[in-house]
Formats: C-alpha cells, structure tokens, sequence
C-alpha cells in the first residue's frame, strides 16, 4: 500500500509543473553538465528517470536523448523520444545506447527493485553510464513529520545515501565495468552544525508546519492539499525562524555526486 501511496506523488501534474521547475537553477546546471560529459561518439543515449525533461529535452548534435519514467505526469513534459517503464524492466534490447544515463533517481528505490536497476543500466548501455546522486546526504536530518499519523519519512522518498565508496563500488557484481571519473559537482552553501539545525527544526515544526506543498505521507497519504488552513498558532514568531535561517553559519561543499562508468568487454 505505501508503495502505491507513494507513487501518486509522482502522478500530481504539480511536481512536475515547468512553472515551478523554472526556479531550480540547479537542475539545469547538472543537466548541462550531464551533457559535457557524455563521451563525443555516444549518439544514441538513454535517460532512464527522466522526470519532466531537463536533461532529455536538451540537445546536442548528431546526438538523440531518449526518456523513459514510470510517471505518466511527467514523460507529459518530454520530447517525442520517450515512454513510459520502470528501471528495473526497460523495455530495450541488450546494448541497445551509446550511453545510458540516470541522475537522480537511484536514492528513491526499493530495495528489492535496486539491484535490478543497476542490472538493466549495464544491460542496456554498449559503452558508458552515467549517473548522479546526493553527495553523502543525512537521511535522518531530511526526514519530515505527517501531522496526521506522526509517521516520519523523506519528502523526497529518498531511500539511501551515497559514500565515495559506494560509487567505486556500484557495478561490482556485473562484469566488465570500470570507473571512469568520480567528482563533487554544483558546491552549495549548506548549514553547518546539522545536528543542532535539525533539533532546532524538529522542535519549530510541530504540528507540521514543515510540511511541503510536494510531500504525501506514505502511510496515510496526508498532503498540504488536504488541509485546512493552519492557525496562526501553528506557526509562532515567524520572523525568529527566517532570522535563524538568515543567520546560521554555512560552509561550501558539493551536494550532487557525477559517476561515470565505460564498459571494457
């Protein structure tokens, strides 16, 4: 059930609105990389979890990006080049893709579904992967509370965290795949202290008040869309939290993981 649950969150047009998509600068500056750093010959080229486009909607020449999303919502947004299939079932020949690329969708399986996907990616790439994810993020400082049945989980529906090692490791099982390139990408200022943030956060948001218009609670679907409109006890001294906000200590580091992978047999 709260995988069904969970699934109607990417069905919402919403999510995948360009309107709201337009602010998220950050996106297309990793999608733009994505593009840099696909091999000069690969001109056939799979974006497995494309969402709403942004890298498959980009061009370059003698080179088509084909999407393929499990969200019927999102592939609305994509160029002709796509369908609709789940990673773990891709429905392409063997070696079919020059390249096969997927960012920022790995942390979001199942862990039954995980290694199947890893398995399809090589399967269906002749020569290059190319995959981002969240570079060593906290799972427990992102979780958000239903104010409903006070299940915790990630707004995101992020299901692990990835390490250096994790990605040097990724394709171990499968034979014939080397690590090409492992970098840091798209540096952001973030909070230091994150513990002390996270308590301080926690504490703010009770009643849930901290949760986002995008989230739908996996265990009793729950969504701000549902809601009544909250008092003004729900959210005490506004001004306080955007003051701690502007305030606290941040220091640079990446958020975003590039891993690139060429097969050698």
């Amino acid at each position: 059930m709260a995988g069904s649950r969970e699934s109607q969150r990417y069905e919402d047009p919403a999510l995948w609105s360009p309107s709201f998509w337009q602010g998220l600068e950050q996106d297309r500056q990793r999608a733009q990389l994505m593009l840099t750093a696909l091999p000069a010959a690969a001109q056939h080229v799979l974006d497995v979890g494309c969402g709403n486009g942004v890298f498959t909607n980009l061009t370059r020449e003698k080179t088509v990006i084909y999407g393929t999303d499990r969200s019927f919502a999102a592939l609305r947004h994509v160029q002709p080049a796509r369908c609709q299939a789940s990673a773990d079932a891709l429905p392409f020949p063997s070696s079919y893709f020059d390249a096969v690329v997927c960012m920022e969708m790995l942390e979001h399986l199942p862990v039954d579904i995980y290694p199947v996907a890893l398995a399809e990616l090589v399967r269906t790439s002749s020569d290059a992967i190319l995959l981002t994810v969240p570079y060593r993020e906290n799972l427990r400082f992102s979780q958000i509370t239903c104010p409903r049945c006070a299940c915790e989980f990630h707004p995101y529906y992020h299901m692990r965290s990835f390490e250096n090692n994790d990605l040097v490791h990724l394709f171990d099982v499968a034979q014939g795949i080397h690590v090409d390139k492992i970098t840091g990408i798209c540096p952001i200022q973030v909070r230091r202290f994150p513990g002390l943030w996270d308590q301080l956060r926690r504490r703010y948001h009770l009643g849930g008040a901290n949760f986002p218009w995008y989230a739908r609670c996996p265990q009793c679907e729950y969504s701000t869309k549902e809601a009544q409109p909250q008092s003004e006890k729900t959210h005490p001294q506004p001004a306080i939290k955007k003051s701690l906000r502007n305030l606290w200590p941040r220091t640079l580091r990446y958020q975003w993981w590039l891993a690139i992978y060429r097969k050698t047999g």
